[in-house]
């Protein structure tokens, strides 16, 4: 080859390794510009930290509730709650003036008014009356408990009046032997025998003075009591009978020593 010739292809040949390389430094330069950067700031990094550490809790805060439903399931099942109903419980009405006047200053009209009260079952007149029986030797307390006008309620607390009376009653004993039949009524009665100094409205917080208004007598009580249980052949009113007499013994000691 001559001289001028290969001086020729030698300044080509440089060229051409020459654009070579500059195509190859603009690929990579062009490369570097389309590549996405992602900067590693310190608020990424505090951010990661944070949903690592939330997801670490929400983790433990599911196995503990596993855990939680696992126990339920191991344990018995509980017996249902019974809910009693409301109930509204009427309030017992006041006792009518004229009531508590004819109990505290009582006339020749007074016990006839309250009868007639009584009978249309009135307690608080029944209880006037049984209050009032020292003025007529409960005669008038006697009729109450013989009336069928009274109701079943009526009934007993005039039985239970009765006996709490008996003092003042010269027929009492004959009218309870009469009632041996009714455990209902004889009860109410063994409780009045043993209580002298019955309850009643009438007497709390209104300045009647409290019954009883005579002495009560237990050798009296005792001896009614031994002669309605030895006619009585109900077995718990005849338990009952028992009690009370026990109570009666107890008594008449102290009361029949001199």
């Amino acid at each position: 080859m001559k001289p001028t010739a290969a001086f020729a292809v030698g300044l080509w040949t440089s060229a051409l390794v020459m654009t070579a390389v500059g195509l190859v430094y603009y690929w990579v330069w062009a490369g570097n510009l389309v590549k996405p950067t992602l900067p590693a700031t310190d608020s990424c990094v505090t951010e990661l930290a944070s949903e690592k550490q939330e997801n670490a809790r929400l983790i433990a805060e599911v196995q503990r509730l596993r855990e939680t439903v696992t126990e339920l399931r191991s344990r018995p099942a509980a017996e249902p709650i019974r809910r009693i109903p409301f109930r509204r419980v009427q309030s017992a009405p006041d006792i009518e003036p004229w009531i508590l006047e004819a109990t505290r200053n009582p006339d020749m009209q007074s016990l006839p008014k309250l009868e007639q009260a009584a009978l249309q079952n009135n307690l608080d007149a029944l209880d006037a009356v049984a209050l009032l029986a020292d003025r007529d030797k409960a005669e008038t307390l006697t009729r109450l408990c013989s009336s069928p006008l009274l109701n079943e309620a009526g009934k007993q607390r005039a039985t239970l009046l009765l006996g709490a009376t008996v003092e003042l009653n010269p027929h009492a004993e004959e009218l309870l032997l009469t009632l041996t039949g009714n455990p209902s009524r004889m009860d109410s009665a063994a409780t009045g025998l043993e209580t002298p100094g019955f309850a009643t409205r009438l007497t709390q917080g209104t300045g009647i003075i409290p019954p009883p208004r005579f002495k009560p007598d237990y050798a009296l009580r005792l001896r009614i009591v031994t002669n309605l249980r030895a006619s009585v052949t109900d077995e718990n009113l005849a338990a009952r009978l028992d009690q009370v007499r026990d109570k009666l013994v107890q008594r008449v000691g102290p009361v029949g020593q001199p």
